[in-house]
């Protein structure tokens, strides 16, 4: 009884192996929801995916693995970044950052207009700078951090954070 291997080989590689590949913007919102809820391992994300009901019905009960999600970060870091530049720009003109007032005792009092809180154009443009690195110095924190598996620091309410030892 003899097989004819090159027919099976042919076909075969004519197939491409594995699954189709996830969308991107599937693996974009697992990685903005874990950046929301301070979860940064990949190997977090993919127990969450699995077990959180609110992560399956935002990725339609879908449920990459590890690899793929650190994969995805890895690859698309930039185009990660130019989203989140995009969402920022998003808000400001949906006017979502504006002055705020505060009531006291049913008091109204306006925010004070001193020079940290009026805005020109090359402070706007200072500020958009001050974003672009703090999403950049997330990314960087994030890579350094995956291969130990430790969690981002936590925010103080003063914008500065609390370092966890290495």
């Amino acid at each position: 009884m003899s097989y004819r291997w090159e027919a099976w080989v042919s076909r075969a590689s004519i197939r491409r192996p594995g699954r189709p590949a996830y969308h991107p913007a599937v693996l974009l919102k697992l990685y903005i929801y874990g950046y929301l809820n301070r979860i940064p391992s990949s190997r977090r994300l993919e127990r969450e995916a699995q077990r959180n009901v609110e992560l399956m019905w935002l990725t339609g009960r879908l449920m990459p693995d590890h690899k793929t999600i650190a994969n995805f970060r890895k690859d698309n870091g930039s185009a990660i970044c130019k989203v989140c530049r995009q969402f920022v720009v998003l808000c400001q003109q949906l006017n979502l950052f504006t002055e705020a007032l505060v009531a006291i005792d049913g008091s109204k009092f306006k925010a004070v207009n001193n020079r940290d809180r009026n805005f020109t154009s090359a402070k706007l443009q200072r500020r958009m700078a001050e974003i672009e690195s703090s999403i950049q110095r997330y990314l960087t924190e994030l890579g350094l951090r995956i291969g130990r598996n430790q969690r981002l620091p936590k925010p103080r309410p003063d914008g500065s954070t609390t370092r966890l030892p290495p």
